[in-house]
């Protein structure tokens, strides 16, 4: 028997939304299968006397929850749901592709990539496009969403990569060269249905499509390149650009291997691919004091930092004088009150992360004070900071991301 989906419109309702048929049932409304929510209730859109909201008759919106329906019944959404904005690039990574996924589906449907909220009136309330990744209206300054549709943590950014794919080439969009129809797109997702990746995101489906057509690699990465999605390892694991003194150099996953840091100077590293590990070095003066951080994390990245000292050409974990390792997962200010690396659950059996996907609560930082050399490490002592993917990541974070990586000599506390 097909799934069943039953629209719900009552004059109450202040959004649209879709619920899978456990959470509908438990509101008592009589019905059965999943449910789609339509708004009702004519309130003043976003407050603002630019007329009333309701959705009945609003095709962009109802299909955009016609297309959660899709995914729960013949793929797969890991979705924790929960409130969204468009010009968000830090959600929960899972949650960015489930309503990215939503709105691409809206416009392929329709074979338009403009979506568009209508009031009682007839007149566009609120018009955004995820071909120009622009706000359309109200009218705004040009570009004003595209600066923010960007990462694998944005819902428009997702959705614009998969109407690249899917729609043809324009003169406007020179990076984008595929035009593969709804299909390819349709067969990763069903796909999903038997064999689920561990979670729906962006990552997973980049790495599902590339399984079925990789010889698209390429022009794929000049599209989510093109969205900041990063998808490819940095200039310190393909080259010698990082460390000249190690010809046709494979990685920096290793201490051997590690890549010199400029005091002072930061340099942007990808934790790509999966499970990849950046291996730094530098030589510590005995009595000056250090700060050694990951700062400006992009598209879900959570680092995990932990050091190193060269002792008599074996690395060894670096202790303070109680011996404590020096490893931090997060920013000790993050770790006040309920702390980044745990979560909530929403009442609803959903678990969520209390630290968004930004530059800053998923950082690393350690601060060595007035460098004391452990025995066996000769003067100046090197040191090897070493940096990955947190063990302890919450499931809102993706596996791969970006980091800028940054020592700096400091002053004596």
């Amino acid at each position: 028997m097909p799934p069943i989906l039953t629209a719900v419109w009552q004059e109450q309702v202040g959004r649209t939304f879709f619920i899978t048929e456990e959470s509908c049932a438990t509101v008592g409304i009589g019905v059965e299968g999943d449910c789609i929510f339509v708004r009702g209730d004519g309130e003043l859109f976003f407050g603002e006397p630019i007329g009333e909201d309701r959705d009945e008759y609003d095709d962009d919106i109802l299909l955009h929850e016609y297309g959660h329906f899709i995914t729960h019944n013949f793929s797969f959404d890991t979705s924790p749901g929960g409130p969204h904005y468009l010009n968000d690039h830090t959600q929960d990574i899972r949650l960015s592709w489930s309503e990215g996924w939503a709105t691409f589906f809206s416009s392929a449907i329709r074979r338009n990539p403009v979506n568009v909220d209508v009031g009682v009136t007839g007149i566009s309330l609120f018009a955004f496009s995820i071909e120009s990744n622009s706000l359309l209206f109200p009218p705004q300054e040009p570009g004003l969403l595209e600066g923010d549709a960007i990462y694998t943590t944005s819902e428009v950014a997702v959705a614009s990569v998969l109407w690249d794919i899917f729609d043809g080439p324009t003169a406007t969009e020179p990076f984008d060269r595929l035009s593969l129809g709804f299909g390819p797109i349709w067969d990763v997702l069903n796909g999903w249905n038997s064999s689920p990746p561990p979670q729906s995101t962006m990552e997973h489906f980049w790495e599902s499509f590339l399984q079925f057509r990789p010889d698209l690699i390429t022009t794929l990465g000049a599209i989510t390149d093109e969205r900041k999605m990063e998808f490819f390892p940095d200039a310190c694991e393909v080259s010698d650009a990082c460390n000249p003194s190690l010809i046709n150099k494979a990685d920096d996953n290793s201490f051997a291997r590690a890549t010199p840091a400029i005091i002072g100077q930061s340099r942007r590293h990808t934790l790509f691919p999966a499970d990849d590990v950046d291996v730094m070095s530098f030589e510590a003066e005995p009595g000056k004091s250090y700060a050694i951080e990951t700062l400006r994390l992009k598209n879900g990245a959570d680092t995990y930092l932990e050091i190193f000292y060269d002792n008599g050409g074996q690395s060894a974990p670096l202790s303070d004088s109680a011996g404590k390792p020096f490893v931090n997962d997060n920013p000790p200010e993050t770790k006040t009150g309920e702390g980044c690396a745990q979560l909530r659950d929403d009442g609803q059996g959903n678990l969520k992360s209390n630290c968004p996907n930004n530059e800053t609560a998923l950082a690393s930082k350690i601060t060595l004070s007035s460098f004391v050399p452990p025995d066996g490490c000769s003067v100046p002592c090197m040191l090897y900071a070493k940096v990955r993917r947190s063990p302890f990541a919450p499931p809102s974070t993706g596996r791969f991301g970006s980091y800028q990586f940054l020592i700096s000599e400091t002053a004596a506390p």
